[in-house]
């Protein structure tokens, strides 16, 4: 094999920065492609979170609702837990 002269040193670098431009502005195509696509899409994603917003206010209202009847809840089954130990000796007694 011989060595490149600098003249086919040149010539190769210079393809390759052909290559490399060639490279990026298909890149740079392909990237507004996707961005145009997406572009599209956004109405119709804006459309989407509309609708769920206008189904998720009325959920959110009653969790208000719901989360002051969680209190009272508690405080019967904290009742219920009380008398569960003398149910339980009741029934053992009655077993003997």
């Amino acid at each position: 094999m011989r060595a490149l002269s600098k003249e086919d040193a040149k010539l190769i670098a210079s393809y390759l920065m052909s290559l490399s431009l060639f490279s990026l502005s298909a890149a740079i195509v392909y990237f507004t492609y996707q961005m145009s696509v997406i572009s599209k899409q956004v109405p119709d994603v804006l459309i989407s979170i509309d609708n769920t917003s206008e189904k998720i206010e009325p959920v959110i209202d009653e969790m208000s609702d719901i989360i002051a009847l969680v209190p009272p809840i508690l405080e019967e089954v904290e009742e219920v837990r009380k008398l569960i130990p003398p149910i339980l000796k009741e029934v053992e007694q009655s077993r003997k």
